[in-house]
């Protein structure tokens, strides 16, 4: 009985407290709507050694996104770099060099870069060195995978 006293009061308790509208949001308040975006891949290329006696694998991939391309690098069977070194990815148009993603191998010797590009660039070839360090503007090292693109 005593029960049934308690929650009538709290019944009639809430029942008399104003109701509050919901708030209105303005709409530059509201998170906006992501717009979907469909890739499609442009092109994929196994990359060649530079000499018969180098074991590294490397696939590239281009995909094309929305408003420009990301360039895909996959390596397998790497040496390990030493101290500072570093696998530096160049995409190169009529010799010029320009330094398209960095990356040192895992322990199992496989390696990943991701890099976006401008498709307008007319990139000719894909390069990969190792480099003394992150830094390089220009290939220091020899380069030990590439292919036309």
């Amino acid at each position: 009985m005593l029960s049934l006293v308690g929650n009538g009061y709290a019944f009639s308790q809430l029942s008399t407290q104003e109701e509050v509208a919901p708030e209105e949001v303005a709409p530059e308040e509201t998170a906006p709507v992501e717009s979907i975006s469909i890739d499609s891949l442009a092109q994929q290329l196994s990359l060649q050694p530079s000499e018969e006696s180098i074991p590294f694998e490397a696939r590239a991939s281009i995909v094309n996104k929305d408003q420009y391309q990301q360039l895909i690098v996959e390596a397998n069977q790497l040496t390990q770099t030493e101290d500072t070194q570093v696998y530096q990815v160049w995409l190169l148009k009529e010799g010029d060099p320009y330094r398209a993603g960095t990356f040192t191998p895992a322990e199992d010797g496989s390696g990943m870069s991701t890099f976006d590009i401008d498709p307008e660039m007319g990139f000719d070839t894909i390069a990969i060195t190792i480099e003394p360090d992150e830094t390089s503007e220009v290939p220091e090292g020899e380069i030990v995978l590439l292919e036309e693109l």
